[in-house]
């Protein structure tokens, strides 16, 4: 220990990082010291030992509260260093300094209090030497919070959710709730996930009255919602621009790693000037760089930290697939989200041309009738330069009714967005806004009794509307280069898998 070290260990300042806010806070916050690196200051940090090394007179242990990816270094003398294992939480007290060539922080401890013991031989799954595979953290989805990457991707999935709504609200659209318990299937395809009650008692009174489970509760069969879509199209000719962002659920069987049983949507609705769909591909775009942009300067920690693991793990599990996925880049990031030219379009028919024309050996073959599976999306955008293309002008028979019918064609104002990594990231459309031909849909698809109340909508004071839904987990997958959708989702839900 040198002697400014020594000589810091007398100096008694009062924290300086406690604000009049934020008085009933008895420690401070990691992100905080390192944004205003109060030098001399006494004060208290707490978090979880994230590496120690053990020296002759001293040992040095890296602390996270969370707060950032950055880690605190503390240095402890033999008589404030008790048995430390790596995982636990601690309490620590002392003085701010700074240490090397570079300036960097230290806090140099006086006290140090076990909160938590982390003990390996317990069970931990986690040991702080060994770098770890993405499947093998998803088997720990109540520790995967504490790995490195999985933090830095929770913190930029926070901040992804409030640049969204922040620029949507600087546009001008007003956020709606949009239910999770429905009567309607928006999509239409049946994956939807039934609700009842969870009481036998109330379930068999109602048997004995001749009602059916489905029936018991809500008088009406409900399921948990595939998308705000159609609330939010009530909801735009009343308020103009609107957009819900909440949780959506699909009962398909499928495990890819594209696919989850619960993941969000960020859906939106906008009154248009005409039936064109190009404001809501203006809509979509402007939202991606602004929000990208945002996150490249406010992130940028965190996004180099999941860099820099993504490229450990692969030197010690490139034999697992998911790893065919080069780690995150970010001039990569700024090519795909952030291009000096627009966004490209091109219709559906042009890009079945394309694919037909190419020598690529797809497993699926490209084919008119059939829209494009997810090898055919991803080769459309690498041979795009890996930026974002907008395929319009869709087949009807490949989108759902609601999508407006371009005149004198057999198509509809649709879009999907493609990007590189998932494929499509975005599908939206122009609504259909003819009652009659509307109408006609929902009687071919028996669902012009049960779907008035859409109809009934477009009869008073009617508008033309469009919009879009995002898959969140699917843009933070492009971001961060992560393949498997399970791995950007907090406690993720598919086949056969509800842990916790």
């Amino acid at each position: 220990m040198n002697l400014l070290r020594q000589s810091l260990l007398k100096v008694n300042i009062f924290p300086a990082l406690v604000s009049k806010q934020q008085n009933t806070r008895l420690y401070s916050k990691i992100e905080a010291v390192f944004k205003t690196k109060p030098l001399g200051s006494r004060m208290t940090v707490q978090g979880w030992i994230k590496a120690k090394r053990k020296m002759k007179a001293v040992t040095f242990i890296d602390i996270s509260d969370g707060s950032t990816s950055d880690k605190l270094q503390v240095a402890l003398l033999r008589d404030v260093a008790p048995n430390l294992d790596v995982g636990a939480s601690v309490r620590v007290e002392g003085t701010l300094q700074t240490f090397g060539n570079k300036d960097q922080l230290e806090l140099v401890a006086e006290k140090l209090e076990i909160i938590g013991q982390c003990k390996h031989e317990d069970g931990y799954p986690f040991n702080p030497r060994k770098s770890y595979s993405m499947e093998y953290i998803r088997q720990y989805l109540d520790f995967r919070p504490r790995t490195n990457i999985f933090s830095s991707v929770l913190r930029v999935r926070s901040s992804a959710a409030n640049e969204f709504r922040n620029h949507l609200a600087n546009e001008g659209f007003c956020e709606l709730n949009t239910p999770v318990l429905t009567s309607c299937d928006c999509e239409g395809a049946g994956e939807v996930f039934s609700v009842k009650p969870h009481n036998e008692n109330l379930l068999r009174q109602m048997a004995r009255k001749g009602i059916s489970e489905e029936d018991t509760f809500f008088n009406t069969k409900a399921f948990l919602s595939v998308s705000g879509q159609m609330h939010l199209e009530s909801a735009v000719r009343g308020l103009g621009h609107v957009y819900t962002f909440g949780p959506t659920f699909r009962a398909e069987n499928s495990k890819s790693r594209l696919h989850l049983s619960e993941f969000y949507m960020l859906e939106t609705e906008e009154i248009l000037d005409n039936n064109n769909i190009e404001t809501v591909l203006s809509t979509i775009e402007k939202m991606l760089r602004e929000v990208t942009q945002s996150l490249l300067d406010k992130n940028l920690s965190d996004l180099e930290m999941i860099r820099n693991v993504q490229v450990n793990q692969r030197k010690v599990n490139s034999n697992v697939s998911e790893y065919e996925v080069e780690p995150l880049d970010l001039e990569n990031v700024r090519k795909t989200f952030l291009p000096s030219c627009p966004y490209s379009i091109m219709t559906y028919k042009e890009a079945i041309e394309i694919l037909s024309m190419c020598k690529e050996d797809f497993k699926v073959k490209p084919d008119h009738e059939n829209g494009l599976a997810k090898e055919h999306e991803l080769y459309l955008v690498k041979r795009n330069n890996n930026i974002p293309i907008f395929v319009v002008d869709w087949p009807s028979n490949l989108k759902a009714f609601y999508m407006k019918e371009i005149k004198n064609t057999s198509n509809v104002a649709a879009l999907d967005l493609l990007v590189p990594v998932v494929g499509e990231l975005c599908g939206g459309s122009v609504r259909e806004d003819d009652v009659h031909v509307l109408s006609t849909k929902l009687n071919r698809l028996g669902l012009e009794e049960k779907m008035s109340w859409y109809l009934n909508m477009r009869k008073f004071g009617n508008v033309q509307t469009g919009g879009f839904g995002m898959g969140f987990e699917r843009y933070l997958q492009c971001l961060l280069n992560i393949p498997n959708i399970k791995d950007v989702m907090p406690f993720p839900r598919w086949p056969h898998n509800c842990f916790m």
